[in-house]
């Protein structure tokens, strides 16, 4: 099984018609297509933020049952 085909066995669709950008490289929070057009990732701190945000609420709830 190719690169590839491997990746988009595994990716996290978040889309019925993703835009079908082939990234070929990527530095920082700029993600770079063949033709050497940069885009913005910004769905890569999203997930950190809900994590934060979840655990975050679980552990007031914890230290508020305390009191």
């Amino acid at each position: 099984m190719i690169l590839r085909q491997l990746f988009l066995q595994h990716i996290g669709q978040t889309s019925d018609f993703p835009l079908r950008l082939e990234i070929e490289k990527a530095e920082g929070i700029y993600m770079f297509d063949k033709y050497g057009k940069s885009y913005i990732d910004l769905i890569s701190g999203v997930s950190v933020i809900l994590w934060f945000m979840v655990n975050t609420y679980k552990h007031h709830k914890l230290i508020m049952q305390n009191y």
